[in-house]
């Protein structure tokens, strides 16, 4: 969960979020599909937060490991935040 706000002392901003592939240290790739962001655009205004989701479906095949990308934010701002997922086998 990331939890976004406005400065108290600025405008409203607009963001909308997509996600790039996440890839583990090895070269294996968990590919941005995989990924949903909720909501997918926020409009926050000043001094108001928002918590935004982000979730990860996982396939069976998937190797085992740490897997990092970005959350790409655009929009009235920008801005890439970095995601981690540790994948373990059940």
């Amino acid at each position: 969960m990331l939890s976004i706000s406005a400065p108290t002392d600025g405008d409203a901003i607009d963001m909308q979020f997509e996600a790039g592939d996440l890839t583990a240290p090895g070269g294996a790739v968990l590919p941005a599909d995989r990924i949903a962001v909720e909501p997918s655009r926020i409009r926050l205004s000043a001094g108001e937060e928002a918590d935004v989701a982000i979730r990860l479906t996982v396939h069976d095949l998937a190797e085992p490991g740490r897997y990092q990308g970005r959350i790409h934010g655009t929009g009235s701002e920008r801005t890439d935040i970095t995601v981690v997922f540790d994948v373990v086998t059940g």
